[in-house]
């Protein structure tokens, strides 16, 4: 049986999405992306939304900093599919 993604929240982080906001994403994934990728973390970043993936534990890092006004979900939502993309077809992350 397929394990579940999992989101995870760094303590005391305010981030461009919540932990809803990407479970509610995550049953949308193609398999193929559930099965390279464990979890996603959710980071405080500084200026810009990032994504850093861990190749050996399997978790996907998003990187953004706060965003009250709401402007950074949508590229923090294209920042996980296309990360999701490149793993899943076996692509280096940091080529993006």
């Amino acid at each position: 049986m397929l394990e579940k993604m999992k989101v995870i929240v760094q303590n005391g982080c305010n981030h461009a999405l919540s932990r809803k906001e990407v479970e509610l994403i995550i049953p949308l994934f193609p398999l193929g992306w559930r099965k390279k990728v464990k979890s996603i973390t959710l980071c405080q970043g500084n200026n810009s939304v990032e994504v850093w993936f861990h190749k050996k534990e399997k978790i996907l890092n998003l990187f953004s900093p706060e965003d009250k006004a709401g402007s950074l979900k949508n590229p923090a939502i294209e920042e996980i599919l296309i990360s999701l993309s490149y793993i899943s077809s076996g692509k280096n992350l940091q080529n993006i």
